[in-house]
């Protein structure tokens, strides 16, 4: 018996309104130099609890339509409305046909667009987001640069990540567990040169006692074998 196929019907009351009404503008950066953008209302809402909240409550932004962000990066927000419109992290600074010429500073420079885009996403309280963000870090372990090797964030990033994260975080532990599988004079070379999160030295220390005895035995990488899905939240 054929299978019957889905004909992506839903209810009427989940209709995207085009409206210029249904519109809202998100102003991200500090005053003179912010930049604007304008995004359709359900499309954040359905998202993201931080926007329902705000549009549904008694928030001046209700009534202005204006939502303002100013601490954060507009490259950083466009980022965020690319993949809530499109599905697409734009974040590679190569086509993967061209992955031979990646630099250090080419992989460098897209975690630290992921992890921060995590962050936003941790203020935002968009989970699809945040776990799309995990997917494509790991992945980005896997690129190789020119000179045929592989590489992880910078010590900087560590600091953005555990200041804009809650303890536990799954952007932590990754990163956490990013750190325990490179060699030891590696790491103390980055934690001599930038000054380290507390937290992060505490789960450091946890993670190498727990980590580098699976690394032995298993000879591979400890983010690999985790897998993706074990650094993610439930939807």
């Amino acid at each position: 018996m054929a299978t019957r196929a889905r004909a992506g019907r839903t209810v009427i009351s989940k209709a995207a309104s085009f409206e210029l009404s249904a519109m809202l503008t998100i102003r991200v950066g500090k005053e003179p130099k912010y930049k604007d953008f304008i995004a359709h209302e359900s499309f954040l809402t359905e998202r993201s609890p931080f926007f329902h909240c705000a549009m549904k409550g008694r928030w001046e932004e209700s009534n202005t339509r204006i939502i303002k962000f100013p601490d954060d990066q507009h490259t950083i927000f466009a980022l965020y409305l690319n993949f809530v419109y499109t599905g697409q992290l734009v974040t590679m600074r190569r086509c993967e046909e061209e992955g031979s010429d990646f630099t250090y500073e080419d992989v460098w420079d897209e975690y630290d667009d992921l992890f921060r885009l995590y962050i936003l996403a941790e203020k935002l309280q968009d989970v699809k987001t945040k776990n799309a963000v995990i997917a494509a870090a790991i992945d980005t372990t896997r690129t190789r640069t020119k000179n045929g090797k592989y590489t992880i964030p910078q010590s900087n990033i560590i600091n953005i990540v555990y200041e804009g994260t809650p303890i536990g975080s799954p952007a932590r532990r990754l990163i956490t567990d990013m750190y325990s599988i490179v060699p030891m004079t590696w790491i103390i070379s980055h934690l001599q040169s930038t000054p380290m999160h507390g937290d992060f030295l505490v789960d450091l220390e946890v993670a190498l006692s727990e980590i580098r005895p699976i690394k032995a035995e298993h000879k591979g990488n400890i983010v690999e074998r985790n897998g993706a899905e074990s650094y993610m939240e439930q939807i």
